[in-house]
């Protein structure tokens, strides 16, 4: 038999399905219709998030509560696509992850996607990949928005054997691996106000 799918609506307080907390199921047209903090895996067919309301996957990081592994369990596992309508905000903390099943689905929106490097010393590189592709309007990520502060010629990527030296202004392609020089240690002002001091998280 063929199911059609199911819209459930989370309202802020219930999800209109069951009426009550229990998450959506991968066969569910998921929409939030209210704000909603994702700590546990999520499953849905596909995902709207109405304009106004703000969904974020994990909990924020801050240097009082970094672990490892923390978020590791915050996951939105969609079936197909994902709309982030007008003002609408889906944010992924660090170690957050969006799955997305269907390598053809077609999303819509701007998402936050936060990564939080290992702590490095003086010259490490860290290495560096977008998960989506942007698409023709922006904001785009940029491999200097990764790291403001680096010195211009310490982005790189890999091809044919070498290493090549990338522009900072690159907008990363989705599977593509970049590796980026910590800044040296030292205080930055403006427009990039940072104090570097190793050990040094990007």
């Amino acid at each position: 038999s063929i199911i059609a799918p199911t819209t459930n609506t989370w309202n802020g307080t219930v999800w209109s399905k069951t009426g009550n907390v229990t998450p959506p199921t991968s066969t569910d047209i998921v929409v939030f219709a209210g704000d909603f903090n994702i700590t546990t895996q999520i499953n849905a067919c596909s995902v709207q998030i109405n304009t106004g309301v703000n969904v974020v996957v994990g909990i924020p990081f801050t240097d009082a509560s970094y672990l490892p592994n923390k978020n590791a369990d915050a996951v939105l596992k969609i079936e197909n696509g994902l709309d982030v309508l007008g003002t609408g905000t889906l944010t992924f903390e660090n170690n957050a992850s969006l799955i997305q099943v269907n390598d053809a689905a077609v999303n819509t929106g701007t998402i936050i996607y936060k990564r939080i490097s290992s702590a490095m010393k003086n010259f490490d590189f860290t290495y560096w990949s977008s998960p989506v592709s942007d698409q023709n309007s922006g904001p785009f990520q940029t491999l200097k928005a990764l790291s403001p502060n680096t010195l211009f010629d310490k982005y790189f990527s890999y091809a044919n054997g070498n290493w090549v030296t990338e522009n900072v202004n690159n907008i990363m392609k989705p599977g593509k691996g970049y590796i980026i020089r910590t800044p040296n240690p030292g205080v930055y002002g403006m427009p990039y106000p940072e104090t570097v001091v190793m050990p040094y998280s990007q």
